[in-house]
């Protein structure tokens, strides 16, 4: 069958119209593929193939597409497929990639976990040693501001000792002069440094600066040796008496022969008075006695000041109230031996007044002493056991009172020490006890007081000197006595609801509570038990529980006596109310006493 030219020609228009209008779709696969070449997932050689091979034919051959369709469908498949193949495999490579990315996540992950708690263990470390090396820090820096302390403590030392102290060289110097006859510069040099030295030392001393005396943190001498300050003054006054003694051994050794000598010649020229005689001999010794003590008085003159400025620093050294008071008995001592040996003197007057600074000390340290135990705080045992400011003071109070004890030549200076003690730590006390019962129960109350002051007692009964405060101590105990025993009776009454039934003298106000006294007085036997009030246990002393037991003891006694009694009076007269037949199921009142001896 042959078709016409024209038909042909429709033919050719309908295959070029079709193919203008695929043309998008041709530049569409074309930029797609640029892309993926850019994108290097399709090899270049591939897409220069299709495009020369497809796309520059379409565009300079219409026949291609006019003899046949099937091409471009082919084609069309093709580069869909191809394009989809290359998605598939660009897909599969990023999720290889995005496997190998995920699995260094987790590395990097499990890495920093890792470093974190790595971390988290050294924060932990540097913590405890932060805390544990605080302490340390402290102490270093404490250490080094004692460093620069004493390192300029030092300097400071080392100019002063420069100034005032020679060198070795200029010792020598003075020690090489007195083996020569010739005297060089040098020696003149040193002279000058030691007469400048001398000045310098009499400025000090003018200064009256208290450091300059100072050995240590208190005043000592330069021989004393710690914690022996009794035993180094009393050396110094033993010393002082020893030399006194052999002093007037010497000067007696020396007039004696005098004495001999004109008692012999008295005796040559005496007649038949001998009563004149005697008294010349006597008036004799006697002036011979004075000169000696009075040449014994001019050659230790020279001690005195010596002696008292050692002793004044013992005094100044003690810090303890039991070593003033030794010194004060010492002092004592010392001064009536000395004084039967010179009536009056340089050395007994700087004795006696190295006793009088000694008693001012005392006094100072009685205040403070006083001052502590008030400052002391309201802490007690719950045992209501003597608290530790008053167990320190009684053990105080009677080593002092040890010394005072032991001492045989106490004068007065000692009796007034031991007064002026005594006064102002009772006083003391008293003020302690006060405020610290403060707000406390009344049983509590007594119970802490007694146990404080009998504290006290105990260690003041032991010695006569103390027995007027005892005295004073004994009254108030006794009153905290009898106060605990009526409280502990009228809570006995309570329990049974009789306090209020009852007059002053401990007689029912009237009949009306007849069964509530009759009941009481029938079991009074069995409730005996009561008088071991847990409360008395807290007492420390076993002598006080059983007095304030027996004090419990007697007035329920009494008061078992004044009921049968008036309920005996009152059955006598109104057999209708009490019968006597009540009354003798009761024990009579000489039997509860012997079991409230028994109990």
């Amino acid at each position: 069958m042959s078709l016409s030219p024209e038909n042909d020609r429709d033919a050719v228009r309908l295959r070029v119209h079709k193919l203008l209008q695929s043309r998008p779709e041709i530049e569409s696969a074309k930029s797609l593929l640029n892309t993926i070449i850019k994108e290097g997932l399709i090899a270049e050689s591939v897409s220069n193939n299709i495009s020369k091979k497809h796309f520059s034919s379409c565009d300079h051959d219409a026949s291609y597409f006019s003899t046949s369709a099937d091409p471009l469908v082919e084609l069309r498949t093709t580069l869909r497929a191809t394009l989809e193949k290359k998605q598939l495999e660009c897909a599969k490579s990023v999720l290889s990639q995005l496997k190998i990315s995920l699995h260094e996540i987790r590395t990097l992950s499990a890495s920093v976990d890792n470093l974190h708690s790595q971390c988290t263990a050294m924060k932990s470390y540097l913590t405890e040693t932060k805390k544990s090396t605080g302490d340390a820090l402290v102490e270093a820096n404490r250490l080094r501001y004692e460093k620069e302390s004493v390192e300029h403590e030092l300097t400071q030392l080392r100019e002063f000792l420069h100034r005032y102290q020679l060198s070795e060289e200029e010792i020598q110097i003075l020690r090489s002069e007195e083996k020569t006859v010739e005297v060089s510069d040098d020696f003149f040099r040193v002279m000058e440094r030691v007469q400048q030295m001398k000045e310098g030392c009499k400025d000090l001393i003018a200064s009256e600066n208290p450091n300059l005396r100072k050995s240590g943190e208190f005043l000592r001498p330069i021989g004393m040796q710690a914690q022996e300050i009794i035993r180094y003054c009393g050396n110094l006054l033993a010393w002082t008496h020893q030399a006194l003694v052999t002093e007037e051994d010497f000067f007696n050794s020396i007039f004696e022969e005098d004495i001999n000598i004109q008692a012999a010649m008295r005796s040559e020229d005496s007649t038949n008075d001998k009563c004149n005689y005697e008294l010349a001999n006597v008036e004799n010794e006697r002036n011979v006695q004075t000169k000696s003590v009075n040449l014994v008085e001019r050659a230790l003159d020279v001690i005195a000041r010596p002696l008292h400025t050692l002793v004044e620093q013992c005094i100044s050294a003690s810090h303890s109230i039991l070593t003033t008071f030794k010194l004060i008995h010492l002092f004592s001592h010392y001064q009536e031996k000395m004084t039967h040996l010179i009536s009056d003197g340089t050395i007994v007057s700087a004795i006696s007044t190295c006793q009088s600074q000694a008693f001012s000390l005392l006094e100072s340290q009685t205040q403070s002493w006083v001052a502590v135990i008030g400052s002391s705080g309201r802490e007690y045992s719950p045992n209501l056991a003597a608290t530790p400011i008053i167990v320190d003071t009684s053990h105080t109070l009677a080593n002092i009172l040890k010394v005072l004890e032991a001492s045989p030549n106490a004068n007065e200076e000692c009796h007034k020490a031991i007064t002026l003690i005594l006064d102002a730590i009772s006083a003391a006390v008293k003020k302690y006890s006060a405020r610290l019962v403060d707000e406390m129960t009344p049983i509590d109350a007594l119970i802490l007081q007694l146990n404080n002051f009998q504290c006290l007692q105990v260690q003041l009964k032991c010695f006569n000197a103390a027995s007027k405060w005892n005295t004073l101590l004994d009254e108030d105990v006794d009153t905290w006595k009898t106060k605990l025993s009526v409280i502990a009776f009228n809570a006995y009454l309570d329990r049974w609801e009789l306090r209020s039934l009852l007059s002053e003298e401990m007689r029912p106000k009237s009949c009306e509570h007849y069964d509530l006294f009759s009941r009481f007085m029938r079991d009074f036997p069995s409730n005996l038990i009561l008088l071991s009030f847990s409360h008395l246990s807290r007492i420390a002393q076993p002598e006080t529980r059983e007095e304030i037991r027996s004090l419990i003891a007697q007035q329920l006694e009494n008061l078992y006596t004044t009921l049968y009694n008036h309920l005996s009076a009152t059955a006598q007269h109104d057999e209708g109310s009490i019968t006597l037949e009540f009354l003798r199921d009761l024990r009579a009142p000489q039997e509860i006493k012997t079991i409230i001896q028994s109990i």
